[in-house]
């Protein structure tokens, strides 16, 4: 499943005319492969959509802790929020065999009680 964020930042806090780089990286990052970058952007723009990918997660544990940073081409680092990518929980419907007995048994024993509630406000 795919993630839209959009990353926004005050243009004042930089150079008028510089570019910026929006990255994040993993906290428990151990090589630059952990980080992922974004093309520069005018600073004036202010903001840039970013898409997460299920691929981010690959190999990682289901809590990862990403962390965002904007640079500047003139050397200036802002450290951003840190946030959590947490993968959903399988939803395969994989049948163990226990919920037969409810289905046999659940949905006769209701429908005949819903038609004698109806059959009682009718008679």
């Amino acid at each position: 499943m795919l993630m839209f964020l959009a990353v926004t930042w005050d243009p004042t806090l930089f150079e008028p005319e510089s570019t910026n780089t929006v990255s994040f990286k993993y906290s428990n990052a151990t090589t630059d492969k952990d980080t992922w970058q974004q093309d520069r952007l005018p600073n004036e723009q202010g903001f840039t959509p970013l898409t997460i990918y299920p691929s981010y997660l690959e190999n990682r544990p289901n809590n990862t802790n990403i962390t965002l940073f904007l640079a500047s081409d003139d050397d200036q680092i802002k450290i951003g929020p840190v946030f959590a990518l947490i993968t959903a929980p399988s939803t395969d419907d994989e049948d163990d065999g226990d919920n037969d007995l409810g289905q046999k048994a659940g949905i006769p024993v209701g429908l005949g009680i819903f038609l004698i509630a109806v059959a009682g406000f009718v008679f």
